[in-house]
């Protein structure tokens, strides 16, 4: 293969590329005095790949500003650059006489948009953060009303009762809420019931969870499993972390094979998964 000035012809270059693929990329840069950079120019341009743009600094600063006039995540989609992109490009020295200013009528203006439509409205459509807008709020005087909540004060004791007697994972589901969602309700209202079981319940519990699982004792009781594995520690037992063993596994397997995975997994309660999981770990 010839070197003709500068530049390869097209055939040089993806006999150059198959050479890397069988060699290596750095035996063969260095072989025919070609920079990893320019090879991986040539792999994306066969591949249809465009590889990322360069930017001067000029042009970043363009960006910048065009991001703090018509939004950052349009400017990022039409630059084909990342957010976090964007925001490193602010850190860096040259941005630091960049500020995203507004005069004290358009501050007037956002804050008075926000106590009307709320603080997450004014924030998206004016691309200005909230704490800014509530400082602005703070120096003209003017407060903007905290957004209501999903429920009221009353709402939230009756579902505190509901799970003290249902349970608290079956309440929080119901309602499509965070566990510490409640129990920040319970701290605030100062909601002090427990639901406590004797220890005669718990020992029952923990047989059951050794028996059938910990995850179906977990369900039906609503209860933390490892509120379960606690309890157990207490009374001087052990819940198997495994709830079928090896003898067990391989019989499931077998049944797969001969009814069906489908029909396996929905008799055992198991995911396809964690059927292949085992035949790999089994050697089946």
């Amino acid at each position: 293969m010839s070197k003709r000035g500068p530049r390869f012809t097209e055939k040089e270059k993806l006999a150059i590329l198959k050479e890397g693929e069988k060699n290596g990329v750095k035996a063969v840069c260095a072989k025919y005095g070609v920079s990893d950079q320019t090879y991986r120019v040539w792999r994306y341009k066969t591949k249809g790949i465009e590889h990322k743009k360069q930017f001067s600094i000029k042009k970043k600063r363009e960006i910048l500003e065009q991001g703090f006039q018509n939004g950052i995540e349009q400017v990022c989609a039409a630059y084909r650059i990342s957010p976090r992109t964007f925001y490193r490009w602010k850190k860096l020295d040259f941005t630091k006489s960049l500020r995203c200013s507004f005069t004290e009528k358009e501050q007037l203006l956002i804050v008075k948009d926000a106590i009307r439509n709320g603080i997450s409205k004014a924030s998206r459509k004016h691309k200005v953060n909230g704490a800014k807008i509530h400082g602005w709020a703070q120096q003209l005087g003017l407060q903007i009303p905290r957004a209501a909540g999903r429920f009221s004060a009353q709402e939230k004791l009756r579902i505190l009762e509901e799970g003290y007697q249902n349970g608290i994972l079956r309440v929080c589901n119901a309602y499509q809420i965070n566990h510490k969602t409640y129990y920040y309700w319970k701290r605030v209202l100062g909601y002090s019931k427990q639901r406590s079981f004797t220890e005669g319940e718990r020992r029952v519990i923990v047989n059951e969870a050794i028996r059938d699982g910990i995850t179906k004792a977990s369900d039906k009781h609503q209860l933390y499993r490892r509120t379960i594995h606690r309890w157990a520690r207490r009374l001087g037992l052990e819940i198997p972390w495994q709830r079928f063993n090896t003898q067990e596994k391989r019989a499931i397997l077998q049944e797969a094979i001969r009814n069906g995975t489908g029909v396996t997994c929905r008799a055992y309660k198991i995911a396809p998964g964690t059927l292949r999981y085992w035949r790999r770990k089994l050697g089946l």
